[in-house]
């Protein structure tokens, strides 16, 4: 289901050791690991993002490193299914206690309501001037 979500919103994925396989690595929006042991891509990715839903994570020390510089400038949404690893090292501005195969589920069934223009789903664009 990650892999449908990433397709339909064209969100790229950066994962945790426990999210590896939840998109195939050759995956065009497969950003590969992130934190100590992943790619400088990835970690710039996240740490650049206004917007990091953060899914079935624990932001551990090895994917955050100094956690007051990690994913600073971003508004972070966690999805967790363990009520005790939300807010736990890394506050979520948006906290879901859900499983996140149905959370998934769900914002894809929303997806689905959005309207289309051009053949192509309505979705906000953004340009280097919006920083």
């Amino acid at each position: 289901m990650l892999k449908t979500f990433a397709e339909r919103t064209g969100i790229p994925v950066a994962l945790t050791l426990m999210g590896l396989g939840g998109v195939p690595s050759e995956h065009f929006l497969c950003l590969q690991m992130l934190g100590m042991h992943g790619t400088v891509f990835s970690n710039y990715a996240i740490n650049e993002a206004d917007l990091l839903l953060a899914l079935g994570v624990r932001f551990d020390d090895r994917v955050t490193g100094k956690l007051s510089e990690f994913a600073k400038h971003g508004k972070i949404v966690h999805i967790d299914i363990d009520p005790s690893e939300i807010n736990k090292n890394k506050v979520a501005h948006v906290p879901i206690v859900s499983d996140v195969g149905q959370a998934l589920r769900d914002l894809v069934q929303l997806l689905d309501e959005v309207p289309e223009a051009n053949g192509r789903r309505a979705f906000p664009t953004r340009t280097g001037s919006d920083r």
